[in-house]
């Protein structure tokens, strides 16, 4: 049995179309007519200021076996992801000597979350978060500069020899 309709309820209709139909039908079929794209103040932004990304032709995410460091702590076996240049960009803009002690922590951490695999960040993450664990940031740290090292570009013998005086002074 449908339920009982209040007597102060009012019947409403759906609207109608209107105009507006019109035009929204208007700018749909032309292109042309396409409003421009606006900010927060509702002032137009330029196309030289509005940036797409390119679709690649080929899937990028697929990681190649070259491209993965096995590693292991404490006898797990755990795996590393070769940083992209836009990766390591940020890793030194993070850790550079402009930037506090906080900030390199925070650098270390998005860096380790996005180079070790899924399972890994988790097992470094529980581990670290364990208060009975031994598993400290001195063991972490010395694990990030290890991936560090084995995917940093290869320096020349001139440019490693350079690097060694300069860091002597």
């Amino acid at each position: 049995m449908p339920p009982r309709a209040r007597k102060s309820a009012k019947i409403t209709t759906p609207p109608l179309p209107d105009e507006n139909v019109d035009d929204a039908l208007a700018v749909i079929n032309s292109p042309e007519a396409i409003a421009p794209i606006l900010d927060d103040g509702a002032q137009a932004i330029p196309a030289a200021l509005q940036f797409t990304t390119a679709a690649a032709d080929e899937d990028s995410s697929e990681v190649s076996d070259a491209e993965v460091l096995p590693f292991t702590v404490d006898g797990t076996v755990l795996h590393a992801i070769k940083p992209t240049p836009e990766q390591w960009g940020v890793l030194m803009g993070m850790i550079s000597g402009a930037s506090t002690i906080t900030d390199r922590i925070f650098g270390m951490q998005q860096f380790a979350s996005h180079v070790l695999d899924e399972s890994s960040y988790l097992y470094v993450q529980s581990r670290l978060l364990d208060r009975t664990d031994r598993f400290g940031t001195e063991v972490y740290s010395n694990m990030l500069t290890a991936i560090i090292d084995a995917f940093a570009p290869k320096l020349n013998r001139e440019e490693s020899r350079r690097a060694a005086r300069a860091s002597h002074r």
